[in-house]
């Protein structure tokens, strides 16, 4: 699966809703326009719920639930809490590893998902010539290629 959309019991704290009850659904990323968002998707259907990413996220935390699942809490600048719990532990580190880049303004626009379909890769710039092939990458680059080569 991929790192851009997990399944889960989801569970929303802010200040129009409060916090709300968990519920099964998913957290999918979305890049339009150059602004990354999460779509949070609820298994029993409604509208979806969009929170932007770019330039939003104060702190991501990733904890251990259970037997190779994980919870993943994501805290974003106006104190929105957004937690999904029982992820498989592979996918949580990834997500948290790609929240952590646009976090840490990173992800600029290097990863783009292909055509909405949760799949993901990257897009280094312009590196066509041999030269630039075979040069040693920036401290950056060589986190953002580590991240994305599964």
């Amino acid at each position: 699966m991929s790192p851009l959309k997990i399944h889960g019991p989801i569970r929303i704290r802010s200040m129009q809703t409060g916090i709300t009850k968990w519920k099964e659904g998913s957290f999918e990323i979305v890049e339009k326009e150059n602004k990354i968002s999460l779509v949070v998707h609820y298994n029993s259907g409604g509208i979806p719920r969009i929170f932007q990413l770019s330039h939003n996220i104060k702190n991501v935390v990733l904890r251990p639930s259970g037997a190779k699942q994980s919870r993943l809490m994501l805290t974003l600048q106006d104190n929105s809490f957004l937690s999904i719990d029982k992820v498989p532990s592979k996918e949580a580190e990834e997500m948290r590893l790609f929240l952590d880049a646009v976090h840490q303004n990173r992800l600029h626009t290097a990863m783009k998902p292909s055509q909405g379909s949760g799949s993901f890769g990257a897009i280094l710039g312009s590196r066509t010539s041999q030269k630039e092939t075979n040069r040693q990458l920036s401290y950056s680059d060589n986190q953002v290629c580590s991240f994305v080569s599964f």
